[in-house]
């Protein structure tokens, strides 16, 4: 369970903020620059949600993680309250290169009527307001309006490179009540299958070895047709559980973020994509065979 909804539930006397109750947040901080906790971006939205009267810790990974394993991700126009998710926007790790994802969140405050999506961030400048346009990502100033903030400094990456919200946008997170189901919502509750969701998708979070075990057992005989009711999302989470049970070492920022937030994955930096075929059996690579007739099946990317 999220720890938004777990806030939730926490207190059934208390109504559970709506999107505009977050957007509203983000305004008053906007307008009264409170000192946060933690002095960055992430630390802005731990505050703005406490304004609105709901607890959500975390950082700009963890949140995208925990919003995508509960489907709340999306890439639509976001409404008031929505969190919005950017990459490359600052040499997160060090290295000189372009390579670093999920480096910046912000809260959508307001959609206006072309389209350019108003939000309230912490950036260089203290807390202030970020725009963009998803229909024109690469447009500056239009007829004397900011549609696109610059986001990225330009000492980062070649100066001609992206460097505006709208080319640096990942996608967006509705986490609120009023975003569609129960706050009380599981899984379980978005009418697939019990059994190939909470086995074949869940099994991963318990950070048991049974339920792992048992997972590898029911994927082993699961038929095609089952494997076709998952999404591509809950598809390349079981594909990649059966790696990261051996504790593969992930190259991706996807992977590493998303199974670098379960408590059972061991990294081992010895197991790489080189290494990784002498670990896994034979049910191993037939599973992963099926799975991913599965995604070609259903069209994954």
């Amino acid at each position: 369970m999220t720890l938004l909804l777990m806030s939730l539930m926490a207190n059934f006397a208390v109504a559970a903020p709506s999107g505009q109750d977050i957007a509203d947040a983000a305004s008053w901080h906007l307008q009264h620059l409170p000192t946060l906790n933690r002095n960055d971006c992430s630390g802005l939205v731990e505050s703005v949600f406490d304004k609105a009267g709901m607890a959500f810790p975390g950082n700009t990974a963890s949140f995208w993680a925990e919003a995508e394993r509960w489907g709340k991700t999306h890439k639509r126009a976001p409404k008031p309250g929505d969190l919005a998710f950017f990459d490359y926007t600052y040499d997160k790790n060090g290295n000189d290169r372009v390579d670093d994802a999920l480096t910046h969140i912000a809260v959508v405050r307001a959609v206006e009527a072309d389209g350019t999506i108003v939000m309230v961030h912490k950036g260089g400048k203290g807390i202030t307001e970020l725009r963009l346009n998803l229909d024109k990502p690469e447009v500056h100033i239009e007829n004397g309006k900011v549609l696109n903030s610059y986001l990225r400094a330009r000492d980062y990456g070649i100066p001609e490179g992206p460097r505006m919200a709208g080319q640096l946008v990942r996608g967006f997170a509705t986490m609120t009540a009023d975003s569609g189901g129960s706050a009380e919502a599981t899984p379980e509750d978005s009418g697939r299958p019990k059994q190939a969701r909470s086995i074949l998708v869940e099994a991963y979070g318990s950070g048991t070895s049974d339920a792992l075990d048992q997972q590898q057992s029911a994927l082993t005989g699961t038929k095609a047709a089952n494997l076709g009711e998952l999404s591509c999302e809950e598809l390349w989470r079981v594909r990649n559980t059966v790696f990261a049970r051996h504790g593969y070492a992930f190259g991706t920022d996807k992977a590493r973020v998303y199974f670098g937030l379960q408590e059972w994955y061991q990294r081992n930096p010895l197991i790489t994509q080189d290494t990784v075929d002498r670990h896994l059996t034979r049910s191993d690579r037939k599973n992963v065979e099926r799975v991913l007739k599965a995604e070609e099946k259903a069209g994954c990317n």
